[in-house]
């Protein structure tokens, strides 16, 4: 009986009516014992149908045979010396090694490839411990880790650990692609510290970011500010103890130094600039046209961004949902605005530790930004005291009809989350 293999390269030929006389019985008896193939041949035909069918407006009303064969020139007798030559050849057969020749290549390259094929690596891993790699450099730039001496040249599809640090000098720039996946461009001039796989210290100069929307929160540090994303592409700029944040896309919450720890929400088109123990400056419109135009011909490496990619990026990573939690705190009560004291943040959680810490941001009822605290997780640990308070720096807020408050997870201290309920004092 002929295979299966045989028979799907047969049928179209058994639709055009191409098949010989002996190919048809072969093809006719195999359909009478296999319904896989008969069931194929139907869907064949079907799709021929339709194709015959909606090209009808297309197809010719009589042959081209006789207009071919009418232009087609006449064949003349063979000629001797051609006949004389195909029997020489007949007569005196090629070497051995030359009729051999085929066959030696053919091993030649199935020997190459069985080489390639052992010494391939069968996957690419990231160094242990690693949290990004180099994946674009250009000019001078070189880099160290914290608890080395020295430094060292930066080498493209190289990867790095926590503690590394990277500075660039004149007409050097640099891609660093961390896990999450989050990308940093660093312009000439600067210098910046990894944290960890999604925490960045920035101690001079410029660098843009661009952070996967992945729920998964982003930080960045400098002497005069703090800045804590989601989502989001933005540019910081530190020179002389002055942090410049500029948005491009998404949120970014910007958070001074300052002991009332005062911070700004920042959007799409908006600036801030912080200096150290100040508040952020309120946001402002700018034009982002050519702000960050040093990084337009920043390509990252294809061979170091594919190992990036294949070894810090799970395959079917999937986005996590949005880390916000977001609460509404009304604070009209019997046709009364109250003025608030502040916020009770209360657990009632018997789950074992380690809990995470939460971040706090408090907003009006318009969503301007007025003070963030913090819950960490320690306290949350501390069932006798199952709340905390916040209190805002400038005294009691008063004429709102509301509060948004919004926590944001920090899994630094723990990976146990709990329900929290907020409350207004003052009521």
């Amino acid at each position: 009986m002929a295979s299966c293999t045989k028979i799907e390269g047969l049928m179209q030929a058994r639709i055009d009516g191409e098949l010989s006389s002996s190919e048809a019985v072969v093809f006719e008896q195999h359909l009478a014992e296999c319904d896989r193939c008969a069931r194929a041949l139907r869907q064949h035909q079907r799709a021929s149908a339709q194709l015959f069918e909606a090209l009808h407006e297309d197809r010719l009303s009589h042959s081209l045979r006789p207009t071919v064969m009418s232009h087609l020139p006449e064949l003349g007798p063979a000629d001797s010396s051609d006949l004389a030559t195909v029997n020489w050849r007949a007569k005196h057969p090629r070497s051995p090694i030359v009729r051999r020749l085929p066959v030696a290549v053919a091993v030649l390259l199935a020997l190459v490839g069985l080489i390639i094929h052992m010494y391939w690596p069968d996957s690419i891993e990231a160094r242990p411990g690693a949290v990004g790699m180099v994946t674009y450099q250009s000019g001078i730039a070189y880099g160290g880790h914290m608890g080395e001496a020295g430094a060292h040249d930066i080498r493209v599809e190289s990867f790095f650990e926590p503690g590394a640090w990277f500075e660039t000098a004149e007409e050097g720039r640099l891609i660093l692609a961390l896990s999450g996946p989050a990308y940093v461009k660093l312009n000439q001039h600067s210098r910046v510290r990894v944290n960890a796989e999604r925490s960045l210290t920035i101690e001079a100069g410029e660098a843009w970011f661009d952070v996967g929307k992945t729920g998964r929160r982003f930080e960045v540090y400098t002497a005069s500010g703090y800045i804590d994303v989601v989502g989001t592409s933005f540019l910081v700029a530190v020179e002389d103890a002055e942090t410049v944040v500029t948005v491009f896309d998404g949120e970014v919450h910007f958070d001074g130094t300052g002991a009332e720890h005062n911070f700004v929400v920042l959007r799409r088109g908006e600036q801030s600039r912080a200096r150290a123990g100040m508040a952020p400056s309120p946001p402002r419109r700018v034009a982002t046209a050519g702000l960050a135009s040093w990084t337009s011909g920043m390509v990252p490496d294809q061979r170091a961004q594919t190992t990036f990619e294949t070894a810090m990026i799970p395959a079917h990573d999937t986005p996590s949902p949005p880390e916000w939690k977001v609460h509404w705190v009304p604070t009209r009560y019997e046709g009364r605005r109250w003025a608030i004291e502040g916020i009770r943040l209360t657990w009632n959680d018997v789950t074992p530790g380690p809990h995470c810490s939460y971040d706090v941001y408090v907003y009006d009822d318009q969503m301007n930004p007025l003070f963030r605290g913090r819950l960490n997780g320690t306290d949350i640990n501390r069932s006798s005291v199952p709340y905390r308070e916040l209190y805002p720096p400038d005294g009691t807020i008063e004429d709102i009809n509301g509060l948004f408050v919004r926590l944001l997870p920090d899994f630094s201290t723990g990976s146990v989350e709990v329900p929290i309920e907020v409350k207004a004092l003052g009521l």
